[in-house]
């Protein structure tokens, strides 16, 4: 279909340019663009064109006048035109030719799943994407980047660019070690409601104050506390060591 549409659009970009030799009209009006749409009802035609109702009054012209001069020279029945006809204040309808149609799905059914891929560009795009950050919990913003972000891959790279994706972890770094302090300092605190002779360790003022965290150090409390890890730090103790669960 935007061959076809190129093919119009030809088509009435050289009856103007004929309309203007013709009729001595401003050369400006050339510099006008033609455009086509699609009416909203199908018995208008397959494309229609404002183009005379736009340029009218540069031409000095009615709109349909102007619209009936450009009309005179389109090569109805021939190419890619079925048919053309003057609607309205100055619009100008035109049908596609079925043999045009037939072509052009033909050239759509042959392409396969090449159909529409752009020629390669130059140059190359560096997409980065999800960052699925371990320094908080995971929620469906992540799930919706990285969708996101493995599409517009696919659309550029379908359009002829050079992609390469990069997928962050984040999992290093001065972040993560704030993480580590964070927990480790929710975890002391609740070391200490079991006893309090543990020394203390602060808050990070960069630290993470998510409840997250305070779960995160409560879920290493538990396991620290299991029957098992009890008997390897009584061991600990008898043997003198400083333990800290």
């Amino acid at each position: 279909m935007l061959l076809i549409k190129s093919e119009l659009l030809e088509l009435l970009k050289n009856a103007v340019e004929q309309v203007v030799r013709d009729n001595n009209l401003p050369a400006e009006i050339l510099d006008r663009p033609i455009t086509l749409e699609v009416p909203k009802m199908p018995e208008h035609g397959d494309f229609a064109t404002t183009f005379a109702l736009a340029a009218a009054k540069q031409a000095r012209i009615n709109p349909r006048e102007l619209a009936q001069k450009i009309l005179d020279l389109l090569p109805v029945g021939q190419g890619p035109l079925k048919s053309a006809e003057l609607a309205g204040p100055g619009f100008i309808n035109l049908r596609i030719a079925d043999a045009s149609l037939a072509r052009g799905l033909r050239r759509v059914l042959d392409a396969g799943d090449d159909w529409g891929r752009g020629s390669p560009v130059a140059g190359r795009i560096n997409l980065e994407f999800v960052s699925a950050n371990p320094t908080g919990p995971m929620h469906v913003g992540h799930g919706r980047g990285a969708a996101v972000g493995d599409s517009l891959a696919r659309i550029l790279r379908f359009a002829g660019r050079e992609v390469f994706t990069e997928y962050y972890v984040n999992d290093a770094g001065r972040q993560v070690s704030h993480l580590a302090i964070s927990i480790w300092s929710r975890y002391i605190d609740l070391c200490r409601e079991q006893d309090a002779t543990i020394e203390a360790v602060p808050f990070p003022e960069d630290g993470y104050h998510g409840g997250y965290v305070v779960d995160f150090a409560r879920s290493y409390l538990s396991r620290a506390l299991r029957p098992e890890a009890m008997q390897r730090i009584a061991w600990h103790k008898a043997e003198g060591h400083t333990v800290v669960v």
